[in-house]
Formats: structure tokens, C-alpha cells, sequence
């Protein structure tokens, strides 16, 4: 047939192609046709150990290529997905390849730019090997789904990185001892993120996003991460739990982050101490000189010391109560601050930051609306009051959205003791948030403020209409409870230094000293707002509503915008320590600048204060 004949060149070329394919290769005959890999061990290596691989089919006296192919999962760090790790084995009997554990292994596995640190494998692991017949392609096995754990034999930064695990576990509210395989989980605290999460005591903590933890340097979260896994063994049951570690905070690398942080304070030291100030600075600062001397009276240099401490003794007699509802009030608000600090057994689970935010502004609204002659005056003067705490308000959501969390105890568990721990330092916006919080402590009722030690550090040229003892002691509460939530929330709280919010529940001595301490930084943040009153000029409620529409207001949504871009950013544990020692020394440097600015203007009627006399 014609069909077949025009076919036939077609045909005749697909059979001698199938006879080529087919054709037996007696290179490949001699040797196996695949070798199969059912088991690696030991899971868990060191420097000089020896990983054995247990299979099928492995010629004899060949040296086999082993690749792992996965994700390295390392503390504190984010995972490296698509890891290629490449080594070589040498086959010691048919079923048994063994692999040295070298330090140049151990570098391609747990390498950082930080050093050797602990790093989990999973993924899979190939061996192959090369094939008896040139250009015949390579004979392998695959084992899936393993596990390696590789422990650098000596870690420099291993005590640190237990510390700050032991800083995370306790933020989370996790009391826990390690058992060799995983960590024992002992208790877990009330209303705290790990019981939120469905943790136990009795657990075992076996993974913490994908490492395998073996102490508590093993429970780092990355940076930026807002939740992490944990695998949990409860009996004979496994479970996978999801937990929120947004906003906990890491210690200060002091190793890798000092020089950098000691040459930036060289810096600043010059700058704000040698150079003139800025205009409006420099202003703020005249004025606070001129009002100084005209409520305390010229300081000679001989009568320095002694002009200080009247001036002090005139401030703490000025902050005494005044009158029972005053010291009704100011007891109010100690009691109130001092029941944070004793942790879970008092009323900081239930009550948050928003919740006490909106106490102290409803009790200033309320005074401004009862101080008035009329009706009408009051709720103007309210509507004013109540639009200034709106800033504040917005302010005070980024410190929340740094901690995750509402809650004061959550909040103080994720700060440290010390500056550079604390949330006001966590980046410039967190710092420009407490400034605007701090500052709802300077609302007032009134165009003129007298309040708990602005009182005698005012401006005489106005007369403030009297208030009665009940407006008087309901703005004492407001400027307290303001100034208690900028300290709970920015400034570490009740946490003291070198201990831990969780590590204080348990020592009644500790808890009142974590109150007083807290105390002590409301005090203080008081103190600043009485200069930052009288380094500013007077003005309406009409102004300080408009002042805070056009400038605080904006100021504070980019606060807001800028840590949720930080935190999402996530900067690496040294970069991120370097930013908030920097930010911490700034802030304590401005102010010994400033406070030396306003001595020596105060003392010397012409000139300007420099480290120098020659500048």
C-alpha cells in the first residue's frame, strides 16, 4: 500500500532507536542498580563525632558525595530554607557509610556572621556515588524527613545566650529546667502568654521554632517574629502550639555592641556639651533660668549649693497634700501604681493600659467640666480636655503594639531593668511615644497649670481662678496615673535592674521593691514634666488644642507607623542592641547637657556653659 511504503523510512528509524535504548549495558550490570538509605545517626553530633548512615546495595571501598538538602533552623535567628550542605563519607560494609564530622563541616552547618552557634537540620539527606562506566550516570539514595542537631563543642556567647533564653521563658511566663532531651516545663504563670497558648506544667518544651532545645539558650525568637512554634510532648501526646513573642526583648550583646555605643557617646559628649545650643533650645533654656530666678532668687556662685536646696525644699513642700481629698487622691494613685508590680495576684491581669488611659482622662474631663461657673464653660473646657488626651492615645498604641499587649504584666515582661532594655529605647519612635505620654500629664483644666510641683516653679504674671479641693485632687490622680502609665509602659515598669518582671512574682520583698521602684519613675517623670511646664510658654486651652491638632496629633500617627515598620523590619539581636544602648545614652546625655546649661546660666548672668572655658 502506498501509506506503508511512504511510512517506512519513519518506522524503520523508531526501531533502531528502541533497539539502541534497549540495548543491555554491561557497565551497569556489574554494579547495582540503586542503593537505598534507611537510617542517620547518631541525630545529635559534635566536632569528631562519626554519622553514620545505615542501607542497601553501598559498594565496598567507594567514598560516597552526602548532601543534606533542607532548612537550618538556628536560635534566634531566621530559618535558611534551601540549604545545600555537601560532605564526604566512605562506606565500611554493604549496609554501613560513615561521614567525619569535621570543623569544616561543622562551619557549613552552624556558621553565623555571630560565630559557631546550635543548629537543627531537617530536610533530606542524599548519598550518592560516582558509576563504574564513564558517562553512565551516578548511582543514589534519598532518606527523607531527618533530623540533625549540631552543637558547636565550644559557643562564646553560650552564657549570654542562656540568659536570654532564661529572659524569654520568663516573659512568656515559663518556669522550666532542662532534662537533657527538651526543657521540663515546672509551672506556668496566670493570664500569661504561654497559659494563653495552652501550656502546661508537666510539658516538655522539645522544639522551639524548629530547633530542637536542649537548655535555654535553645529558646530565642527571631528577630521581628511575632509567633513562634513549639512542639510540646504532654504524655504520650504530641502537640504544636503557637505562642505570641512580639515585642520580646533581647540583653545587650556588651562584646559586639560597646565600642560602637562608647563612640557615639564621645560624640554626643562634644556635641552637647562644646557646641551651642539650637535656637528654640536655647530659648526653652532662658526661660527656664528667668522663671528659676524669679521664684527662688539670683544664685550667686558662693550660694549655689544653697539657692539648690531651697529650691528643692520649696518643690517637695509644694507636692504635700493640701487638703484630704488631695491626699484621698495621691493615695489612690500610689496604691494603684504599686498593685502592678506585685504581678498576677493583684489587679494588673484584669487591668490594661487603654482601660487606666482612659480613667485618668475621664477624671480630668470630669474636673473640668465640675470647675466651671457654667454649665456651657464646662463641657467647652471638656471637649478641649478630652481632644488634647487623643494624641497621647495614639502614642500610647505603639508602646502596646511594641509589647503586644495590653496588659501591664505582659508589658513589664517585655522590658529589662536596665535604659536600654526598656520600650523607650527600642527605636526613635518608641522614644518620641513616651515623650507624647508623658506630656497628657500637662493638660489641664485651667490656661494657667498649678499642679502637684509645677506649682511653684510658674509664672507669677497670671492669677489662676481658685480651685476647689475636689478639681484639685481629681488632676493630681490624672497627672500621677499619666505619668505612672508612661513609667509602666516605657520605662521598664516595676522590672528591676539585672532581674526579670516573671523572676520578682515570687518574693514578696522583691515585689515591694519593684513598686517603690516604679514609684520612683513616676516621680521622675513627673519631675520632667514640671520642666518641660516651665520651659514652655503659657498657653490658652484654645492654643494647646490647636497645637495639638496641628503638630502632636501627626507626630504621633508617625510614631505608630514607624515602630510597626521597625518591628516588622526585624533588625538582627546585635544591630537592634546597638540602636537602644545608642538611644539610651543620647536620652541621659541631652539631659545632663541640659540640666548643666541651666547651672550654669543660672549662676553667671552673661555666657553660655561649655566643657570648656575657652569655647
Amino acid at each position: 500500500m502506498k501509506w506503508i511504503r511512504a511510512l517506512a523510512p519513519t518506522l524503520l528509524a523508531l526501531v533502531v532507536v528502541l533497539l539502541v535504548l534497549g540495548r543491555a549495558d554491561p557497565s551497569r550490570v556489574a554494579g547495582p542498580e540503586f542503593v537505598r538509605v534507611l537510617e542517620l545517626a547518631p541525630h545529635d553530633v559534635e566536632v569528631g563525632d562519626r554519622l553514620t548512615l545505615i542501607g542497601d546495595g553501598f559498594p565496598s571501598g567507594k567514598s560516597a558525595r552526602v548532601v543534606f538538602r533542607g532548612t537550618l533552623y538556628r536560635p534566634g535567628m531566621a530559618p535558611v530554607r534551601g540549604a545545600l550542605v555537601a560532605a564526604t563519607g566512605s562506606v565500611v560494609g554493604p549496609e554501613r557509610l560513615e561521614v567525619d564530622f569535621s570543623e569544616a563541616v561543622q562551619r557549613l552547618f552552624a556558621s553565623t556572621a555571630g560565630g559557631l552557634v546550635h543548629t537543627t537540620f531537617e530536610g533530606d539527606v542524599e548519598v550518592g556515588f560516582a558509576a563504574a562506566a564513564v558517562g553512565a550516570p551516578p548511582v543514589s539514595g534519598v532518606l527523607t524527613g531527618t533530623t540533625l542537631d549540631v552543637r558547636p563543642s565550644v559557643a562564646a556567647n553560650a552564657d549570654e545566650s542562656g540568659r536570654d533564653g532564661a529572659r524569654v521563658l520568663e516573659a512568656l511566663g515559663i518556669r522550666a529546667g532542662a532534662i537533657g532531651s527538651g526543657l521540663s516545663v515546672d509551672s506556668v504563670q496566670r493570664s500569661s502568654r504561654a497559659e494563653v497558648a495552652g501550656l502546661a506544667a508537666g510539658d516538655i518544651l522539645a522544639r522551639f521554632d524548629g530547633v530542637r532545645v536542649a537548655s535555654r539558650a535553645d529558646v530565642l525568637p527571631a528577630p521581628g517574629e511575632r509567633r513562634a512554634t513549639l512542639q510540646v510532648f504532654r504524655g504520650r501526646e504530641v502537640l504544636e502550639l503557637s505562642i505570641s513573642v512580639e515585642g520580646v526583648a533581647a540583653t545587650l550583646p556588651s562584646a559586639r555592641t560597646r565600642g560602637p555605643v562608647l563612640v557615639l557617646g564621645a560624640l554626643l559628649i562634644v556635641l552637647l556639651f562644646a557646641a551651642p545650643l539650637p535656637v528654640t533650645l536655647a530659648r526653652s533654656a532662658q526661660r527656664v533660668v528667668t522663671r528659676l530666678r524669679a521664684r527662688v532668687g539670683p544664685a550667686q556662685t558662693a550660694a549655689t549649693a544653697r539657692a539648690w536646696l531651697r529650691g528643692l525644699a520649696r518643690i517637695v513642700s509644694g507636692a504635700w497634700p493640701s487638703s484630704p481629698p488631695v491626699a484621698v487622691a495621691d493615695a489612690a494613685a500610689i496604691g494603684l501604681l504599686s498593685a502592678f508590680s506585685f504581678g498576677p495576684t493583684l489587679v494588673s491581669t484584669r487591668v490594661d493600659a487603654a482601660l487606666l488611659f482612659a480613667v485618668a482622662a475621664s477624671a480630668l474631663t470630669a474636673a473640668a467640666l465640675a470647675g466651671q461657673p457654667t454649665t456651657w464653660r464646662g463641657l467647652r473646657l471638656a471637649a478641649h480636655v478630652a481632644w488634647q488626651h487623643v494624641p497621647p492615645a495614639v502614642a500610647l498604641a505603639t508602646g502596646i503594639v511594641a509589647a503586644s499587649s495590653l496588659k501591664f504584666l505582659e508589658i513589664a515582661r517585655a522590658q529589662g531593668g536596665v535604659p536600654w532594655e526598656w520600650l523607650a529605647f527600642r527605636n526613635p519612635a518608641t522614644l518620641v511615644a513616651t515623650t507624647i505620654v508623658a506630656s497628657a500629664a500637662l493638660v489641664e483644666v485651667q490656661s494657667r497649670p498649678r499642679g502637684v510641683i509645677e506649682r511653684l516653679l510658674d509664672d507669677d504674671r497670671v492669677d489662676p481662678p481658685p480651685q476647689t479641693p475636689t478639681v484639685r485632687s481629681m488632676c493630681r490622680f490624672h497627672r500621677t496615673i499619666v505619668a505612672g502609665i508612661a513609667a509602666a509602659t516605657f520605662l521598664g515598669g516595676y522590672t528591676l535592674p539585672g532581674l526579670s518582671a516573671a523572676g520578682q512574682d515570687g518574693s514578696t520583698a522583691l515585689q515591694f521593691l519593684g513598686a517603690l521602684w516604679l514609684l520612683a519613675k513616676t516621680g521622675l517623670v513627673l519631675l520632667g514634666v514640671a520642666c518641660a511646664r516651665l520651659a514652655g510658654p503659657l498657653l490658652s486651652v484654645e492654643e494647646r488644642s490647636s497645637y495639638a491638632a496641628k503638630a502632636t496629633l501627626p507626630l504621633s500617627f508617625a510614631a505608630l507607623a514607624a515602630s510597626i515598620l521597625w518591628s516588622r523590619w526585624g533588625l538582627s539581636a546585635t544591630a537592634q542592641a546597638v540602636v537602644s544602648g545608642g538611644l539610651a545614652v543620647t536620652a541621659c546625655l541631652m539631659a545632663v547637657a541640659l540640666i548643666e546649661r541651666i547651672r550654669f546660666a543660672w549662676v553667671h548672668a552673661h555666657g553660655e556653659g561649655h566643657v570648656s572655658p575657652f569655647l
